[in-house]
């Protein structure tokens, strides 16, 4: 494995940075706050990955799930006037003015494709091309070049002969073209469902799902989605047996949960927290503006074919049947089933993935959580934070990314706060308990993210639907997994007290690491 990189003349380490999405932009941020020379690299002529409202990434109509408390990076909180759930074009300006107030803009090279990074001794040569050919040496490679690109299509057979247009959700513009036409929308997650709801007030349609999945609202009495947990309150939401998680959102929200009852959308069981948003789908399907179809077979003619038999002419077909793998073979002899971590190459941690892990379903807001992946990825690199030995690496690996490629549930909510962790950015519950408490039991505002000297207050209120849980139980099922001397530390600092510490010897459920650890379950 390469060794570290010496960062005591600061101004001689050179990061190369493939991206210019939220995931770039942060990794540029830090590199250039640590004074390290930056090269950030993007494919297209404006900065914002998937967000550029010039390029080729999302669909006009499209808004944030995440509200604008908690979308953003918690160093750069959005102006006020931003709406609650932020369009896709007051993303791109969020992240403009982003990288305008940390001067990452002119360290951008736009319309710029990388097409080879190698080794080449003690650095990495990146070729890039715009116009003609060029070449960078560089100490450092942060790829975030994304995983929403390549659209997915049903394997060919199941298009062939067909006389239907069809396009992915990527080529999606906008519902005029369909006025008046009969489409089928083909996929049961939050494109499905955002463009079969838009397109239901345009004209008829169809919505082939293979699997319900859990929908709720942008607003849930008042209260933006993602106000209704704190990072602790995850936990507990996804202990919660599914039925009677569903209680919980019928006394919270019963007449949405009626239509969801009447509508056949709603999953026999599901994880909790996977959480799909979307305000139109469950009401439309209610009352019939839109109808539900089976799964998807093929199509022959006219006709598209269902896994129930039953066939149905249309005049064009959306298909939101996800992406394909980031493809990496740009990079000289990389493998990605050696990503400790999911996001440094253990074979030489001055290369890393800022990318979510590959056969993964996420959920929870992005720009926190690609933050703490930087800041864990450039303190690996140049050896501020310590890896395991290869072996241990090597088996991590084995076991995580070349056995199994079953897709799973990841909550980047929670990933946010073990990366933060494992970063030595967050506040250690081994030393500072009260600090770690505070930020895990309240509000998901990136902003509580900040070291305290630089963090805004935390309400001392509980979130909506943390009111209903034991947060003290949850408080010593945490302090329960902490060894004894980490508790004797936070006895003798009076983070604790003595009658704290015998409930914590006396609470008989299973402790709770500092990590948020939860089970990633097949999705």
């Amino acid at each position: 494995m390469t060794t570290a990189i010496n960062t005591k003349n600061p101004e001689s380490i050179t990061v190369g940075i493939i991206g210019a999405g939220p995931a770039g932009l942060t990794s540029a941020k830090q590199a250039l706050a640590r004074g390290f020379k930056v090269i950030v690299y993007e494919k297209q002529k404006y900065l914002g990955g998937i967000w550029n409202k010039y390029g080729k990434g999302a669909y006009p109509s499209v808004k944030m799930q995440s509200s604008k408390m908690s979308f953003h990076f918690s160093d750069f909180a959005p102006r006020s006037t931003i709406s609650d759930f932020p369009t896709r074009d007051e993303v791109y300006e969020y992240l403009v003015e982003y990288a305008d107030a940390y001067h990452i803009s002119p360290h951008i090279r736009y319309n710029t494709s990388v097409t080879r990074i190698e080794k080449l001794k003690d650095q990495w040569q990146i070729t890039s091309t715009h116009n003609q050919v060029h070449t960078d040496l560089v100490d450092i490679v942060m790829v975030a070049s994304g995983e929403l690109w390549e659209a997915r299509l049903p394997e060919l057979p199941k298009l062939a002969n067909t006389a239907i247009p069809y396009r992915t959700a990527k080529e999606y513009n906008t519902p005029d073209e369909f006025i008046g036409k009969r489409v089928l929308v083909v996929g049961g997650g939050v494109s499905g469902a955002d463009i079969a709801a838009e397109l239901s007030s345009y004209t008829q349609v169809d919505w082939s799902i293979r699997t319900p999945r859990l929908f709720l609202p942008r607003m849930i009495n008042q209260i933006y989605n993602d106000e209704l947990f704190s990072y602790i309150g995850r936990i507990a939401s996804q202990e919660m047996p599914y039925q009677d998680f569903l209680t919980y959102l019928e006394q919270r929200m019963p007449e949405y949960m009626q239509q969801y009852q009447a509508s056949g959308l709603l999953p026999e069981h599901t994880l909790n927290n996977a959480i799909h948003i979307n305000d139109r789908i469950v009401p439309a399907v209610a009352k019939g503006a839109i109808t539900l179809r089976p799964a998807f077979k093929g199509i022959k003619g006219k006709s598209v074919q269902f896994s129930n038999d039953q066939q149905q002419e249309y005049d064009d077909i959306i298909f939101c049947t996800g992406y394909d793998l980031p493809n990496y073979a740009f990079i000289k002899h990389f493998d990605a089933s050696d990503l400790y971590e999911h996001f440094i190459y253990r074979k030489d941690p001055s290369l890393t993935i800022i990318n979510t892990p590959v056969h993964t379903e996420a959920f929870g807001t992005a720009c926190p959580y690609f933050e703490m992946i930087a800041k864990y990825a450039l303190k690996t690199a140049v050896g501020e934070l310590p890896l395991p030995d290869e072996q241990v690496m090597a088996q991590w690996c084995q076991q995580h990314l070349k056995t199994d490629t079953t897709r799973r549930y990841y909550d980047c909510w929670l990933e946010t706060i073990r990366l933060g962790l494992l970063a030595q950015h967050l506040p250690d519950p081994r030393q500072d308990f009260i600090a770690y408490w505070q930020m895990v039991s309240h509000s998901v505002s990136p902003t509580h993210l900040q070291p305290s000297s630089l963090r805004k207050s935390i309400k001392n209120t509980a979130n909506a639907l943390d009111q209903g849980l034991d947060l003290n139980t949850l408080k010593l099922r945490l302090l329960k997994s902490l060894s004894r001397e980490d508790l004797a530390y936070l006895l003798t600092s009076k983070q604790i007290d003595n009658a704290t510490l015998e409930q914590v010897n006396a609470c008989p459920y299973e402790p709770i690491s500092p990590e948020l650890a939860y089970e990633k379950q097949p999705f």
